[in-house]
């Protein structure tokens, strides 16, 4: 399979995946998760082998499907976002979540970067710091999530805009809510931001 889809032909599969005949959506969105999986390998300097690969391939298999695939029933095609786009967003963040509590498990790294404290002039770590802005983080939208990481990463708006198939000026209000978004939750965790 894996062409190009209509988004009502992407919507046919995320149907018939939900009625548990899902060999169709996995063939045509494979190369794709896979793909993003090598991405955020990459990104966190981590090697892009193929058992690595097919090992965080799985996990976000499990992760659509697990809850009678609760992550595909919140698909919501009125909000005409690409069904690609979308499992883009799933697998990203998936993926993410499991490198940091990977991260997070070897060099047992508590909450203690989550917590407010009443010493202003406190420095914070680079540990601390990268856990403020995970945390942050789950509070946007997938695509608000993955248009800030991008935007981190020194990602051009052009090429973000063509990555998620939108408009560039989408893009840049997109950015705009995931930064107050991101101000706003920082500001909540450590008054003094």
């Amino acid at each position: 399979m894996n062409e190009k889809l209509t988004f009502q032909e992407s919507i046919i599969l995320i149907n018939d995946c939900i009625n548990n005949n899902c060999d169709n959506f996995f063939e045509q969105y494979e190369m794709l998760i896979k793909d993003v999986v090598c991405k955020v390998l990459l990104k966190y300097n981590l090697d892009c082998n193929p058992t690595r690969i097919t090992s965080l391939y799985h996990e976000v298999v499990v992760e659509i499907l697990k809850n009678d695939r609760k992550v595909l029933r919140k698909f919501d095609p009125s909000r005409k976002i690409k069904v690609s786009t979308y499992i883009y967003a799933v697998t990203f963040n998936k993926v993410h979540n499991v490198l940091t509590k990977e991260l997070k498990d070897k060099e047992n790294i508590g909450e203690s970067g989550l917590e407010a404290t009443e010493n202003d002039n406190m420095k914070l770590s680079d540990n601390e710091i990268d856990n403020l802005i995970r945390y942050c983080r789950k509070k946007l939208s997938p695509v608000e999530s993955i248009v800030f990481k991008l935007y981190q990463d020194n990602k051009e708006p052009q090429m973000i805009a063509d990555l998620l198939d939108k408009k560039i000026g989408n893009i840049f209000t997109i950015n705009s809510r995931a930064n107050e978004k991101m101000k706003e939750c920082l500001s909540q965790r450590f008054n003094y931001l």
